[in-house]
């Protein structure tokens, strides 16, 4: 849920000030992992409701969603993480 709620704020703050992720240092954390953070702003919102309801299918984990591409299309999301 952490994750998730750092991602959009994440996503609020470059929108908003239109700075690249390579001017932000944010909490001191590397580029490549705030790429892959800033990827779950970007989930289907049945899939984040999911996740906040802790209802979400067992094997779909933060370092599953970290290490995997995320589609852009909700519906290939919904196949790729397990909704069925």
């Amino acid at each position: 849920m952490k994750a998730i709620a750092w991602a959009r704020d994440l996503r609020q703050r470059l929108e908003r000030d239109g700075k690249s992720l390579v001017s932000w240092r944010v909490r001191r954390r590397s580029r490549p992992y705030v790429s892959s953070m800033i990827r779950l702003a970007y989930l289907a919102p049945g899939i984040t409701q999911s996740i906040l309801d802790g209802t979400q299918p067992a094997q779909l984990t933060l370092a599953d969603l970290m290490q995997r591409n995320i589609p852009a299309d909700w519906s290939e999301q919904r196949i790729a993480f397990g909704f069925l």
